[in-house]
C-alpha cells in the first residue's frame, strides 16, 4: 500500500515539476517576445539579422524615393554602424556615440566622399525614423557630409547647351570621343546641369579620361569594380600618387558610374592605398616675408598677395572675392565658398583699407563701363542668377580683382567679366621670390603657411588659428605647432662643442 502511495506521489512530482517547467519556459517565451516589441531594449547588433526589419527599412527607404541602385548600401552601411555598436541597446545609444562614429567615418582614408554622405543618410533615417532617438533634429548632419553637398543639387537646365557640351567633349582624345561620344556627353551634361564647379568639372573629366584609356582593351559593359580597383593601385604602384589624389579619382570613378554607366558602383574590395607622408610647410620668416613684398612690381598683385598673408586666404578664395565681401566697419573679410563650400569670417588688415577701397572705386568704374555695353551680369553661384535676375549687375557681386578682358561663359555662352585668372598672381608671387634671393620655394600657399605661423608665434591660441584657417580638423592645423616645439634650437651640435 506504501509503494502505491510512493509511486502516486512521484507521479504528482514529475507532473508538477514538468508544470513548472513549462510555466518557466512559456514566461521565458513571453519575456522575449516583449523585447522583440519592446525595441528600447533590443541590443543593436540583433537587429543584423532581422530580415523582417531591415525589409521594412528597404521600403521606407523606397517609399523616400532613395535610388534603388542606392538602398542596398543604405542598409550596408547603416548595419555595419549597428556591427561596431554591438552590445549597447537602443535605449543606451547617446548622441555622443554617434556623433564619435560620424566624426570617424568622416576622417576615414578608406570612405570616398559619396560613401560618407551615404553613411550619414543612412544612419540619420535608422535613428529618426526607426529607432525615434529624441536627439536626432539637435545633430547636425549636413556638417558630416562630404563636399558633394547641396550645391551639387541644384539643377540648372539652362546650362544644357548641346553646342558647348559637345566643345568640352572635343577635348578629349579622339580614340575616346569614337568609343565612348554618348557616355562622356552624358557626363558632361549631369556636370553642367547639376551645377558642379568649373575646377571640379575639369578634374572628374581628367580622371575619367584616364581611366577610360587605362580600360581600353575593357568593352565598356564589362567595365565594374575590379577595373576601378586596378587603376586605383596603379595610381598608387606606378604613378605614386599622394593619398588625396586617389580618394579624388575614385570620387570622379563613382560619378562615371552613377551617371554615366547609369549603374551604381559597388564594394571594390581592399586595394592598396597610396602612401601619405608627413611634410611640415614652408614658411617664410617676418624679414623674408618684407623682402619679397619689396618685389612685386604691380599694385594689385602686392594687395592680393597682402590679402593671402595678411588674411591666410587660399588662392581661389583670393581670386573670387566680391565687393560685398569687404567689410570696412567691422574690419573683416567675410570668405563664401571656401574649401567644403564653408563660409568663414577673417581679419581685414589695417594697413590694406586704403588699397582695397581704391580697388573698389576701379572696379565701379569697370563695371559702369561694362553697364553701357550691357554685358551679361557677373557669374551668380548656385541658382542666384535664376532667382535674382538683376543681382549680377549690381556692384556688390562685382569681382574684387576682375578680369582685363570679356570673355564668353563656356558653360552658358554668356558674355561675363570673370575674375583675374588665378596662374597670373601664381607668377607674379613666383617672379617675387626669385627676385628676393630666397632660398626656399615661394608660391601663394607659403603666404597662409606663414599667416598661421606667426600667429602662433605671437601667442593665438591654436583653435582661434584654426577658425581662421577654415580647418575643419584640428589635426590639420596641429602641423603649424612645430615652430613652437623648435627641436632643432635648443639642441647644440656636437662639433661646436670641440
Amino acid at each position: 500500500m506504501s509503494g502505491s502511495y510512493n509511486r502516486q506521489f512521484l507521479s504528482i512530482l514529475v507532473l508538477l515539476s514538468l508544470s513548472i517547467s513549462n510555466s518557466i519556459v512559456f514566461v521565458l517565451f513571453l519575456f522575449d517576445l516583449w523585447l522583440w516589441w519592446n525595441m528600447d531594449f533590443r541590443l543593436l547588433h540583433d537587429f543584423i539579422d532581422d530580415g523582417a526589419f531591415w525589409r521594412s527599412f528597404t521600403a521606407h527607404l523606397k517609399a523616400r524615393k532613395i535610388h534603388s541602385n542606392k538602398i542596398k548600401w543604405y542598409v550596408f552601411y547603416a548595419k555595419r554602424f549597428l556591427r561596431l555598436a554591438r552590445n549597447t541597446s537602443v535605449n543606451a545609444l547617446s548622441s555622443e556615440r554617434v556623433l564619435v562614429y560620424l566624426e570617424s567615418i568622416r576622417k576615414d582614408p578608406d570612405f570616398a566622399d559619396f560613401q560618407v554622405n551615404q553613411s550619414v543618410d543612412a544612419i540619420h533615417i535608422l535613428l529618426r525614423d526607426f529607432f525615434q532617438k529624441d536627439y536626432v533634429d539637435a545633430i547636425d548632419w549636413q556638417s558630416y557630409k562630404q563636399h558633394e553637398s547641396t550645391h551639387n543639387l541644384v539643377y540648372l537646365e539652362e546650362l544644357d547647351i548641346p553646342e558647348l557640351i559637345a566643345q568640352q567633349v572635343a577635348r578629349f582624345d579622339k580614340s575616346l570621343q569614337e568609343n565612348y561620344g554618348v557616355l562622356l556627353t552624358r557626363v558632361v551634361k549631369v556636370l553642367r546641369v547639376r551645377n558642379y564647379s568649373k575646377r571640379t568639372e575639369q578634374s572628374y573629366l581628367m580622371w575619367i579620361g584616364r581611366f577610360l584609356q587605362f580600360t581600353s582593351n575593357t568593352e565598356q559593359h564589362d567595365i565594374g569594380e575590379t577595373q576601378v580597383r586596378e587603376f586605383l593601385e596603379y595610381l598608387a604602384l606606378q604613378r605614386k600618387v599622394a593619398p588625396n589624389t586617389q580618394k579624388q579619382a575614385l570620387n570622379a570613378l563613382a560619378f562615371l558610374f552613377n551617371f554615366g554607366f547609369e549603374r551604381e558602383l559597388g564594394n571594390i574590395g581592399e586595394f592598396v592605398k597610396a602612401k601619405s607622408s608627413r611634410k611640415l610647410p614652408v614658411v617664410l620668416s617676418k624679414n623674408e616675408i618684407k623682402t619679397v613684398f619689396g618685389h612685386f612690381k604691380n599694385k594689385t598683385y602686392f594687395l592680393m598677395a597682402g590679402l593671402l598673408y595678411g588674411a591666410g586666404l587660399r588662392l581661389m578664395e583670393c581670386v573670387s572675392l566680391r565687393v560685398q565681401d569687404i567689410d570696412f566697419d567691422y574690419h573683416q573679410i567675410v570668405v563664401r565658398n571656401g574649401k567644403g563650400f564653408k563660409d568663414r569670417i577673417v581679419p581685414l588688415p589695417a594697413r590694406f583699407i586704403p588699397a582695397l577701397k581704391q580697388q573698389i572705386e576701379k572696379v565701379s568704374e569697370i563695371h559702369k563701363a561694362d553697364l553701357r555695353k550691357n554685358i551679361d551680369g557677373v557669374y551668380l553661384p548656385y541658382a542666384l542668377e535664376r532667382k535674382y535676375p538683376n543681382a549680377g549687375k549690381e556692384l556688390g557681386w562685382q569681382y574684387l580683382f576682375p578680369a582685363s578682358r570679356i570673355a564668353t561663359d563656356q558653360r552658358s555662352g554668356k558674355l561675363r567679366r570673370h575674375h583675374l585668372h588665378p596662374t597670373a598672381l601664381q607668377k607674379a608671387i613666383s617672379i617675387a621670390g626669385r627676385e628676393s634671393n630666397i632660398h626656399k620655394r615661394v608660391h601663394a600657399h607659403v603666404f597662409r603657411h606663414s599667416f598661421a605661423t606667426h600667429l602662433l608665434e605671437e601667442g593665438y591660441d591654436i583653435r582661434t588659428v584654426q577658425e581662421l584657417l577654415g580647418h575643419a580638423d584640428i589635426s590639420t592645423t596641429m602641423i603649424y605647432t612645430h615652430v613652437l616645439n623648435k627641436p632643432g634650437l635648443t639642441v647644440k651640435s656636437p662639433i661646436d662643442l670641440i
